[in-house]
């Protein structure tokens, strides 16, 4: 679904992020979720690696978090194991934290840890009031690059690296790193012989990469479309 590479979300006081984006967002970015929050002038960090939505969304309303700001992250892994030492948020200290949507060009000498573990090992060695440095920020920030990050301090600072990559919700309360949390037609039932996961990667290529229609969305596809995705699956 374009950029995916994991989900980050961050919402603002006064709202609920809406179940199916929750939904969509696990089923897109599978190996882990997660939320961080501030109580008490305290980081508040829920992580799991159960594959059920529903258990995730359950935990997310119990810590009624309707006026306070949240981040949300759904991991899809690129570098490292698929544990919770790799799930999101990393702490950089005991006061600030971040998630990550993307890939951070740096040295992972440690293969069983992920990109971003790796930078935040960095991260680890600055000040920890860099965030209130101009100057740390730019180093940090240019590090960054084009990938998106949320931090959060415990004192209720939060920023957004890359804000405009990604974007905001209608009434502007919910900022999505991508669009990985959309819902698409229920077109699977039309083609039996071939997996959600087959269908889902041949939609992401030529939906977004090729700019062809996924075949099924309109009920008077040609034949030939689905001569289109059995060749794609003989030849990939």
């Amino acid at each position: 679904k374009g950029d995916s590479m994991c989900l980050l979300i961050a919402k603002k006081e006064g709202i609920k992020i809406p179940f199916p984006h929750v939904e969509e967002g696990y089923r897109s970015n599978k190996d882990a979720a997660s939320f961080a929050y501030i109580r008490g002038g305290q980081l508040q960090i829920y992580k799991t690696l159960d594959p059920d939505p529903k258990k995730f969304y359950e935990a997310y309303e119990q810590a009624d978090l309707d006026d306070a700001f949240v981040m949300m992250h759904f991991r899809l892994a690129s570098h490292g194991e698929k544990d919770e030492e790799n799930c999101h948020p990393f702490l950089v200290n005991p006061k600030l934290c971040f998630s990550h949507n993307g890939i951070f060009r740096l040295d992972c000498p440690d293969k069983t840890k992920s990109d971003t573990w790796h930078f935040n090992e960095v991260l680890k060695k600055l000040p920890e009031d860099w965030h209130k440095h101009p100057e740390l920020w730019w180093l940090v920030e240019t590090a960054i690059g084009y990938s998106k990050v949320v931090f959060l301090h415990a004192d209720g600072w939060f920023k957004i690296v890359g804000e405009n990559a990604g974007h905001w919700s209608e009434d502007n309360k919910i900022w999505y790193s991508n669009t990985s949390y959309k819902t698409y037609p229920p077109v699977y039932p039309a083609y039996p012989q071939f997996s959600r996961t087959q269908l889902d990667n041949y939609r992401d290529t030529y939906d977004y990469g090729g700019g062809k229609y996924f075949p099924g969305i309109n009920d008077d596809m040609a034949v030939e479309d689905l001569d289109d995705v059995t060749e794609y699956f003989s030849t990939s």
